[in-house]
């Protein structure tokens, strides 16, 4: 061997980062590397499904929770309305609304010759389809009223009780 060949091989032995694969060794490595790839997508994949499938039954149960929170407030809120229709029940008695009248507003029921009823020629939806015709008096009743009482100038009576 000549002194060149020896140092180039001598060069060699130190360098071991370079040699030759076969074909079959290259297609080996490509199939390691690609079921590692296939490997990690998949472990990718799974680790996604279960922060998803975490992730709805945390909404789920703060969903659940709220619901409950409405429909305790729900039931509250009825027995309240229900409280309510009671007491509106209690406040539209007729007796009750002619003593406030008495007592708080000062009213009286007018003298027997003060008494005016006035003819209305009033034609609504309602007197149309019970055939009623011009010139014919209309019935008035609004809180079991059936007559007005004196009517004056300042329009001075209210539900047959004068002040």
């Amino acid at each position: 061997m000549s002194t060149r060949a020896a140092s180039v091989k001598d060069d060699r032995k130190g360098f071991t980062g370079l040699h030759l694969l076969s074909r079959e060794d290259r297609a080996k490595k490509r199939k390691g590397t690609r079921r590692l790839v296939t490997i990690g997508a998949t472990v990718l994949l799974v680790v996604t499904i279960l922060v998803a499938i975490l992730l709805e039954q945390v909404i789920l149960a703060q969903s659940a929770f709220e619901l409950s929170s409405l429909r305790e407030s729900l039931t509250a809120e009825e027995a309240r309305h229900e409280e309510l229709l009671m007491e509106a029940a209690k406040r539209d008695n007729a007796a009750r609304i002619e003593r406030f009248a008495r007592q708080s507003l000062g009213m009286m029921d007018p003298a027997p010759g003060h008494i005016h009823y006035v003819v209305a020629d009033v034609r609504t939806g309602d007197a149309l389809a019970e055939g009623a015709v011009a010139g014919r008096p209309i019935a008035l009743k609004r809180a079991g009223v059936t007559h007005l009482g004196s009517v004056t100038a300042s329009g001075g009576n209210y539900g047959g009780l004068s002040p």
